[in-house]
Parts: structure tokens; sequence; C-alpha cells
């Protein structure tokens, strides 16, 4: 049976209908307000219309619409088939019906009504307004939402718009808003309203409104977190930057310390001196911004006892001892250094034990010393963290002059000697000198991380200015 189909325009002739023009030219201006695309906002437009149709004739319907802005089109079709029974009135309609509105419809044919946009009732355009507002801030959420999230732990720019009370800061970051919650903020800073603050994108969180079921867009940013720092770094430190040093791991107890492990994927360059730059140049800008809060930054290595040791500053360290297998470590510290290396509410060696997913068990050498005279306790330390105690022991009845005794060497290369384990005059020369030697293998200086051939050349001047060197006798 042949198909035909009948048009019945539902239009109101004392009415000329919208003016198309004038409407396109608005959802033009529209899209440039809202940072979208014209195609964008007609695509959402459309949507909104086939939502609200659906609504009125049924989630199936059979609905086709023309948009054309540059011939000034908004055609909108609903289309019903005809049928002998219906079994969906969303697309079907019966022959008796049909005949209603048009004498000459048979079934196979095709009702085709067409909708004008201004014969919609109240409601409908009130949904349809409502419909369409409601698409378009999902659209430009979704939009700031790919972007921003992109941006996660990355530092940016935020003005400040307000803040209630002692509680959350909103802030402006240009196309969107952001918080600063009380629980991200530094302590005993201040917020005045217009005053632009550096902060670290922490979270981004798209969600449904429980009220309005509107979406909204939530971009949290903090100034406590130690996302911050690692933040602060990347944009002073150029070597960040390109790959050559990496962050492996950072912790910080806001207002009180930061602790960050690096390492250099380059041989000749010092991971520990590119984060500090000459002269302290790159440390001190972000030591600045961030109130000279303490930042103790850790060179990594292959020797877990090292990096302990280097983690626990500002304390010095006597002994470490390293359970590899459980993430254990015994550290012994002078009495007078158990302070430090503990610090305030036993901040300082909690934030070494994150940084280095190490438990640390602190102790002094009296401690170490006392537990050492128990057969029982001795034993256990020895199976525990491999614990020599004749040579500790012996190591007490011979004592060593302190690296730091060497006239001459400047902090920073006492730092990285003991960092490489080196902590005695007597470990230095022996290094340098080995079986007597008379000229210094200052090569295997240059192995310890942090120390080139000049700074290695420059120890070997220090030792041999203030050590008396033996030479062994060659037999004739």
């Amino acid at each position: 049976m042949a198909t035909k189909e009948t048009e019945i325009k539902k239009t109101n002739k004392k009415d000329k209908g919208p003016d198309l023009k004038a409407f396109y030219e608005d959802l033009r201006n529209l899209a440039s307000t809202k940072n979208l695309t014209f195609e964008q906002v007609l695509e959402v437009f459309k949507s909104t219309l086939i939502s609200v149709l659906n609504k009125k004739y049924g989630p199936n319907s059979n609905i086709d619409i023309k948009i054309d802005p540059n011939n000034n089109i908004l055609d909108i079709f609903v289309h019903f088939n005809v049928v002998d029974k219906v079994k969906s009135s969303d697309y079907e309609m019966s022959l008796e019906d049909a005949k209603k509105i048009d004498p000459n419809a048979k079934i196979g044919g095709t009702i085709t009504i067409v909708e004008n946009i201004d014969n919609f009732t109240r409601v409908g355009t009130f949904n349809i307004k409502n419909t369409f507002k409601n698409r378009l801030k999902d659209l430009e959420n979704e939009i700031i939402y790919n972007e921003f999230i992109e941006k996660k732990g990355e530092i940016v720019t935020a003005q400040i718009l307000y803040s209630k009370g002692n509680k959350d800061v909103h802030v402006s970051l240009g196309k969107t808003d952001a918080i600063l919650p009380k629980s991200e903020q530094l302590a005993k800073e201040k917020y005045p309203p217009g005053k632009h603050i550096k902060a670290v994108i922490k979270d981004v969180i798209l969600r449904k409104d429980p009220k309005t079921k509107d979406s909204e867009i939530l971009i949290i940013l903090s100034r406590s977190s130690p996302l911050f720092v690692a933040g602060l770094f990347k944009e002073e430190v150029p070597e960040i930057q390109d790959g050559i040093v990496e962050i492996v791991n950072i912790v910080r107890e806001a207002g009180f310390r930061t602790k960050m492990l690096v390492k250099s994927n380059r041989m000749d360059v010092d991971a520990v001196g590119a984060c500090v730059g000459v002269r302290g140049t790159r440390i001190q800008s972000i030591l600045r911004e961030i109130h000279n809060e303490k930042i103790d930054i850790v060179n990594s290595s292959s020797n877990p006892a090292n990096i302990i040791s280097q983690a626990l500053n500002p304390a010095r360290v006597t002994e470490v001892h390293v359970d590899t297998g459980n993430k254990e470590a015994l550290v012994i510290v002078p009495d007078y250094e158990f302070n430090k290396a503990l610090g305030p509410g036993g901040k300082n060696v909690r934030l070494a034990s994150m940084l280095l997913n190490y438990k640390i068990n602190l102790k002094t050498e009296k401690e170490f010393r006392e537990e050492m005279s128990s057969p029982e306790a001795k034993a256990r330390l020895e199976a525990l963290f491999h614990v020599n105690t004749s040579e500790a022991e012996e190591s007490e009845e011979e004592e060593e002059t302190p690296i730091t005794e060497l006239p001459g060497l400047t902090k920073r290369v006492i730092e990285l000697l003991e960092a490489g384990g080196i902590k005695s005059v007597e470990q230095l020369v022996e290094i340098l000198y080995p079986e007597g030697s008379s000229q210094p293998n200052i090569e295997v200086l240059q192995k310890i991380p942090g120390i080139n051939k000049n700074m290695a050349e420059y120890i070997a001047k220090i030792v041999s200015e203030s050590v008396e060197i033996e030479e062994s006798e060659e037999e004739e």
C-alpha cells in the first residue's frame, strides 16, 4: 500500500511568528557571554526542544527539528505512522484519529504535525526556558571541569572575593570561582578581598546540588597541602619541569616543616643543589611564600640508612640499622640530639617516617647502650636489625674524629659527606688514600650524590693541608 504524508500546521493566523533573525542573534550573544561556541548553544537548544516535546508527545515520539540560522529557519515536525491497531501512541496514530486531522488519511500513511514555537503553552514555554538554562549551565560546568581537572596539582593565582567569618575563603580564577577551605589555609594568614594569592588545585568535583538537582562545580584550593610546596618547586626549578630532577615524595606539617625526597635522572646534576639554587635563590622565593617554614630536601639513594639519616634533619644521627624486609629502622642519636630528631609532638620523626614509608624507632646513645647490656635485648636487636654488637662495642673504645672538626669544610660539604656515609676524618682519609697511597683518589668522592670534580678536589686539598698522611714504604 502506498504511503501518504499529510502535514497539519498548528499556527495562529493572527500571529506572524517569532522574529527568528533576532532569536539567533540572541543565541550568538549568549554563546559569547558563556564562553561557548554558537554551535554548542544551538545543540543545547535543539536537545531542549526535543526534551520538552517528548514530555508532550511521549518519550519515544518521532521528532524532527531543522535549525538553519543562516536562513532564519526553525522547523519542528512530529511524525506519526497511521496504523490499524496502535501499540505506541508516541509515534503511532489510529486511522480514526488520523481522519479527524486528514479525511484522506490511510493505513500505512504518515501524519506530520508542524509545531510552532510561538504556540507553546505558557507552561511549555517556561519549561523550554528553564530546561535550556539548566542544560547550558551543565555544559558550562562540564567544560570548566574538563579544563581544571587537567590542572589538578598545579599552582594558580586567585583573587580573593570574600570570606565568611573565620571559615572558607571564596576566590575567583577568572573563568570560574573556587574555595580555599579553612582546613587548607595557613595559620595566621589574612585574606582580605581583592588580594591575589597562590594556591594549588587540590581537587575538582562535578556534582548535583542536592536541593535543586542542578549541576555545580567545586574547585578546592590549598595552601597547606604538600602539593602546594611541590607545585612551587615545579615553578621555580627548570630541572623539575624538564624531568631531569624528580620529586619522589613530599610530606608536610604546614607551619612546621616540609620534607621532600628528590632524585636526579642525570649523573651531572645534583638534585638537591638544583632545588636550592645558586646561593639559595630558588628556595628563598618558596620560603617567602610559605612564611619561612623549614624545608628539608633529601637526596634519594640506594642506601636506606643514608636516606633515613638525611630525613631526620635537623638532628645528627649516630647510627642507622635497617630491616628492609619489614621497612623498619633503628636510629641512634646523641642524647642531646634526641629532641631535635623527635620534633615537637613527634612531628619530625613522623614526617621522616611518612616520607620514606619506614617505621623509625628512635633511641638515644644512652638508651642503646643500656639495652645492649641485656643479653635478651642484644639478641633481639641483632635478629631484627643485624646489629653487630661486638663491632659497636669496639667502636666505642676507638673514638674517631667527627668530620665537622676538619677546618675549612662548609656545612653543605659536611652534609653531603655524611649523607654518603662519611662521618669521621679517619673514614675520609681512608677513602681518599687507600692502602697508604700518596695521591688522593678523588673519583671515589665523586660517586657521592652532589659532589662533583671541583668539590672533590677542594675536599682533598683541605685533607692534605690538615691531616698528616703516612706513606707506606715499598719493599726493595
